[in-house]
């Protein structure tokens, strides 16, 4: 199907656009803006749906579980620049966690009090009473909120485990706490699974040096 236009990339190949090119073209722009049918699906087993969007595009893929492996039933593109997507709005629980532990901490309600006084330039309160340190969220030291967050950036199904660094990029984007980057360190270096399978980059020792016999 792509070998015309896979011809035209080879080396010292001249370029000419003829038809069997162009009919390939059209022919591979077809297959992937159209939404195809892989496997039937069966009534037994359940189905999942895998998606990712953009700005541009929004994809999607079905997928049911045979018994042998996941098979994907069929797979979607749309772009959103010409077709409008139903909006979906989802509130998250973890505003209302933090502002709620904010009030029951004293720390935090004795900071609040203060940035109201104007103390502090770089704390602000947000309409729903939130504290937040140059657009960051302030995370208080109250019922292992912290160590919630950070289990969320680190064990969940979106993150995948990410190093210390790339962990405390994505923290510091959203979420500010002091002690924030000693904390994010100790917490990477006591998972389990980082220590299984990530690879220590680290020097060789080099060559063994035989020892001297007197």
């Amino acid at each position: 199907m792509a070998m015309p236009l896979t011809k035209l990339t080879q080396k010292n190949s001249k370029f000419f656009w003829s038809e069997e090119c162009k009919r390939s073209f059209q022919t591979l722009k077809e297959k992937l803006a159209s939404t195809p049918v892989f496997v039937l699906p069966t009534e037994d087993n359940g189905f999942t749906i895998y998606s990712d969007a953009s700005k541009e595009d929004l994809g999607c893929v079905l997928m049911q579980e045979s018994k042998a492996n996941k098979v994907v039933i069929s797979l979607s593109q749309k772009s959103t620049s010409k077709v409008t997507l139903a909006s979906l709005s989802a509130q998250s629980c973890l505003l209302e966690t933090v502002k709620l532990n904010q009030d029951q901490d004293q720390v935090s309600a004795k900071v609040k009090e203060q940035v109201k006084e104007g103390k502090f330039q770089d704390l602000q309160i947000d309409d729903k009473g939130i504290l937040w340190m140059k657009g960051r969220m302030c995370v208080p030291d109250t019922d292992n909120l912290r160590r919630e967050v950070m289990t969320e950036a680190h064990k969940s199904k979106f993150s995948i485990h990410p190093g210390s660094t790339k962990m405390y990029r994505d923290l510091k984007k959203n979420f500010w706490w002091n002690g924030m980057r000693r904390d994010e360190a100790e917490f990477v270096s006591k998972c389990l699974v980082c220590q299984q399978v990530k690879t220590e980059y680290q020097r060789y020792g080099g060559l063994l040096q035989p020892l001297e016999i007197t």
